[in-house]
């Protein structure tokens, strides 16, 4: 990491490519390793895989979505879209690495919002 980047979160952890280019993948598994959050990336870690993503292109963040079995395996989990493609993160603790991962795109700004919106 540079000088100017800082880890914000750290953990072991499961993740799964599902979609790829806009297409849903057939051969989904979820792969043990490490889930790194800087202010500048989100890194996916494992022994044999390793998938950077600038935050900058995180286009959306989702809760748990009903899909197939082979997701299923895993009860919490944060969606991550970036641009046609769809990465889950499950993370022993999900609610605060979405909370993370949220404020990290938000470059640490707090935004109220008044609800309901007209």
């Amino acid at each position: 990491m540079s000088k100017s980047e800082r880890k914000l979160f750290d953990a072991t952890g499961t993740f799964a490519h599902v979609v790829r280019e806009g297409k849903q993948m057939n051969d989904i598994r979820w792969i043990d390793g490490r889930i790194l959050l800087s202010n500048r990336r989100l890194i996916l870690a494992a022994a044999d895989e390793k998938k950077t993503i600038q935050i900058s292109k995180i286009n959306r963040i989702e809760g748990r979505q009903d899909v197939n079995r082979a997701i299923a395996q895993v009860s919490e989990y944060v969606s991550v879209r970036v641009g046609s493609d769809v990465y889950l993160v499950s993370t022993g603790e999900p609610e605060s690495f979405e909370r993370t991962l949220h404020k990290t795109i938000l470059d640490g700004e707090i935004i109220l919002l008044k609800h309901p919106a007209p």
